[in-house]
């Protein structure tokens, strides 16, 4: 993230995969790169907090996918990316 960024979107038009997103420095990392206008693919252990996530997410006008961690073998994390 680009501290001299004035506009505070330095990451609009990107998608970031944030693993260990559903609490602490995840959640954290995952929030600090909504606010920078990335989208997001949140994954953890924890879909009510990975939802929690995704709604503060949503409420800064970006989009949050969340995968649960048992999901996300594979074809999940690749059709997120559109690979």
């Amino acid at each position: 993230m680009n501290a001299g960024s004035s506009s505070g979107l330095a990451l609009l038009g990107r998608r970031a995969l944030v693993t260990g997103a559903s609490r602490g420095i995840g959640k954290a990392i995952a929030l600090a790169l909504a606010r920078e206008g990335a989208d997001t693919v949140l994954l953890g252990r924890s879909e009510s907090d990975l939802a929690a996530v995704a709604i503060t997410i949503r409420g800064f006008g970006r989009k949050a996918e969340i995968l649960i961690c048992g999901e996300a073998r594979g074809g999940r994390i690749h059709q997120s990316f559109g690979h």
